[in-house]
């Protein structure tokens, strides 16, 4: 590039080429933009290409299963929808959990939860966020989205930018676009480093609680299904999405998706998982003294005998249908 030309000259934007860079992988290439922008490279004229790529790269990521989108934000919030829609349960003045919040955007529905009038959001996890700034940053622009119009995130809900703009006072959104946590209303949302069934919360005082597959990683369900029956107030909810396939079969899709159920009993998480079939979370949290007031299975395969009897104790015994139910959510109301 000639980085001598003279001052005021038009640059034009590259278009998209074909080179021997179309051949490596994306994260390969994302990867090394990211070592040489953290390394204080140089950027010249190509400053407006790094411009021009992320406007390109956040509407071609606003996706679920992209942890800082727009789209990943609205799938998690609208867990609430048929709760908020049937008139049972109201945003406004709530008190909200996320358990496994993640280390990624540990906060952004949450934050949802807080502008669109929750009084409290609390997320859950052990591990502390990789990039504190990125996460921050995250929260700021989740922000902006709110502002500019709250229907774009999600239509089902009615509130409008006064109301975003009101619940904002006491979040300083320069702060947190520069990165800096103490931008972050602390009194209103907070990250916990805590374990799901120790939170440290006052009893009956959580009016929703949600997680997203999570519940299958954890080693003693019991345990935290007593803590969510604590920690919740009677006529209280909870929304839970579980995901019971073999976690090693998203990296290898030549495995079958319940290849785990043929390990033998031994430790509590086996591929990561309890390896408890979602259906077997509704009688749990009844003991708990829950009503369990929905149970949707999301995806369901055929399992036949000859499957099941390749399976270990106790899963052998199971009912087919039970064991072919791979995701549910299940939707909860304290007694």
């Amino acid at each position: 590039m000639n980085h001598e030309e003279p001052a005021g000259t038009l640059r034009r934007l590259a278009t998209p080429s074909t080179s021997d860079l179309d051949a490596v992988p994306l994260l390969d290439l994302v990867t090394a933009v990211r070592r040489r922008l953290a390394a204080g490279e140089t950027l010249g004229y190509d400053v407006d290409q790094l411009g021009l790529l992320s406007i390109e790269a956040e509407l071609a990521g606003d996706v679920a299963g992209n942890r800082f989108s727009r789209a990943r934000v609205a799938m998690l919030a609208a867990m609430a929808e048929p709760l908020v829609s049937l008139g049972k349960m109201r945003i406004e003045g709530a008190s909200v959990v996320e358990l496994g919040c993640g280390s990624i955007n540990p906060l952004g529905t949450l934050l949802f939860h807080v502008l669109a009038g929750a009084r409290e959001a609390h997320g859950f996890d052990l591990d502390p966020p990789q990039d504190v700034r990125t996460a921050v940053r995250a929260l700021a622009r989740l922000s902006g989205y709110l502002l500019s119009e709250p229907t774009f995130l999600l239509p089902w809900l009615k509130i409008d930018r006064a109301s975003v703009a009101r619940r904002l006072v006491g979040f300083d959104l320069l702060r947190m676009w520069q990165g800096e946590p103490d931008g972050i209303d602390e009194r209103r949302l907070r990250l916990h480093r805590r374990s799901a069934d120790d939170t440290g919360l006052p009893s009956a005082s959580v009016d929703y609680a949600y997680s997203v597959s999570f519940l299958e990683h954890v080693p003693d369900v019991e345990a935290v299904a007593a803590e969510l029956a604590r920690i919740t107030r009677p006529g209280g909810f909870g929304v839970h999405s579980i995901d019971g396939i073999d976690h090693w079969h998203y990296g290898d899709p030549k495995l079958h998706p319940l290849d785990f159920l043929r390990e033998p009993h031994g430790p509590p998480l086996v591929h990561g998982s309890n390896r408890l079939r979602p259906a077997q979370f509704v009688p749990m949290f009844e003991r708990h003294g829950f009503v369990v007031e929905r149970f949707d299975v999301h995806e369901q395969i055929a399992i036949g005998a000859e499957d099941r009897a390749t399976f270990a104790a106790p899963f052998r015994d199971l009912p087919l249908e039970m064991l072919g139910q791979l995701t549910g959510v299940v939707t909860l109301r304290r007694r």
